[in-house]
């Protein structure tokens, strides 16, 4: 009966833990970018330091207590866009917001298509040809597509669903799933 109790009381307040968790991590992933931010070395440390303190209620006990900085007021367009993205930062992100961290980093839009002429045809085998285009990418065909792409034809990739990629003839609208290979 004792051990009944005891789970009784566990359990609510393990699940009260669990659900402040996330909104804790983000919390500090924004203090952290926000210390990041910052230009100075001795500022960015002490911003550092004061997010590695123990949490306490009682600020007037520090008198060099201050709160922690916000992301709008430290970070500035150029000097997001001259960071650089590290592979930490990224790892176990989506591929589409892998893109987007390296291309705010470069300060650039992401690309949503590409246009490009084929410079190259090639053979991949039954029904399927690889592309060279002018920009130097390969790309090969993955479905089984009817499309015949020419040399000196003018072809735009777009996004498709889940990671996918169509090509099409510029001017037409019969397209073909393609992959990046170079």
């Amino acid at each position: 009966m004792q051990k009944y109790r005891f789970s009784l009381l566990i359990v609510p307040i393990a699940l009260l833990t669990a659900a402040a968790l996330p909104v804790q991590a983000e919390k500090l992933l924004t203090d952290l970018t926000a210390c990041r931010a910052l230009q100075s070395d001795a500022e960015r440390l002490n911003c550092y330091d004061r997010l590695g303190e123990p949490a306490t209620s009682d600020v007037a006990a520090k008198p060099d207590a201050r709160p922690s900085p916000s992301v709008s007021a430290t970070v500035q367009p150029a000097t997001a866009a001259a960071t650089p993205v590290s592979t930490e930062e990224v790892f176990g992100l989506d591929a589409d917001k892998v893109r987007q961290s390296y291309a705010e980093a470069a300060g650039e839009d992401e690309v949503d298509e590409l246009r490009a002429s084929i410079t190259q045809v090639l053979k991949a085998g039954p029904d399927r040809v690889q592309l060279v285009l002018d920009n130097d990418q390969v790309w090969r065909q993955i479905d089984s597509s009817r499309l015949k792409p020419k040399v000196g034809d003018a072809v735009a990739i777009k996004k498709g669903a889940f990671g996918s990629f169509k090509l099409k003839k510029v001017g037409s609208n019969r397209s073909m799933r393609v992959k990046r290979i170079e």
